[in-house]
């Protein structure tokens, strides 16, 4: 009897799922602890105090960092399916470019396009709150980041079958877009409860912080 190599077998999700975790060691990226040990990790989260994102929020969305390596002196912000990982954005501390990076597309990493950072904590029939950025998501109950102004196909159909109720809280400089990403949702779903939610024109969600957000979804 012919056997399938090892190799060119079908993984099973928890196998990539591990992978996913085994890939981020290789890579040197690693945990965030919220009471730091070395420089680096103090410098991390000052970082993250200026971004609005306090220790309950590292801990609620799991932040991890790198010190190293192509990520290296980056907040990696992991993002979660029902299994594990299934992807992450790395975010520079300290202006370098490109500011954000993601892990090359291909293999065990899928694209940006289908992926919807903190989905996974909202339950079916919640309210969803979209945003651009993973900082924007984190200071925002119920935020979602679609990791820029476009949402892909894949995007809107993991969204609209498990929300029951849409904001669209896009920069204050991408209104335009933020009707965009409506009008996407209201050809796929006709009947879902929407609205836009508009920021001020100069500023990200991220940087009214959580009670600049609260008041801004609830005036």
């Amino acid at each position: 009897m012919s056997r399938v190599p090892f190799a060119l077998r079908p993984r099973s999700e928890s196998q990539v799922f591990a992978s996913r975790e085994a890939e981020l060691r290789r890579m040197g990226i690693f945990p965030l602890p919220t009471d730091p040990q070395t420089r680096v990790q103090a410098e991390m989260l000052a970082y993250l105090r200026r971004r609005n994102i306090n220790s309950g929020m590292i801990r609620m969305w799991r932040l991890h960092y790198s010190v190293t390596g192509v990520y290296g002196g980056r907040v990696v912000f992991p993002c979660f399916g029902e299994s594990g990982i299934e992807f992450f954005v790395a975010r520079s501390i300290d202006g370098r470019e490109p500011k954000t990076l993601f892990p090359p597309k291909g293999g065990i990493w899928p694209g940006k396009g289908g992926i919807v950072w903190g989905l996974d904590r909202i339950p079916s029939g919640g309210e969803v709150i979209i945003c651009e950025g993973v900082f924007d998501a984190a200071v925002t109950p119920g935020g979602v980041a679609i990791l820029g102004k476009i949402i892909s196909p894949p995007q809107v159909q993991a969204i609209g079958i498990r929300a029951g109720v849409i904001r669209i809280m896009l920069d204050g400089d991408a209104f335009d877009a933020a009707m965009d990403v409506r009008d996407a949702f209201l050809e796929r779903f006709p009947r879902v409860q929407i609205s836009v939610v508009c920021v001020p024109e100069t500023k990200d969600p991220s940087d009214l912080g959580p009670d600049g957000v609260f008041q801004l979804l609830n005036s």
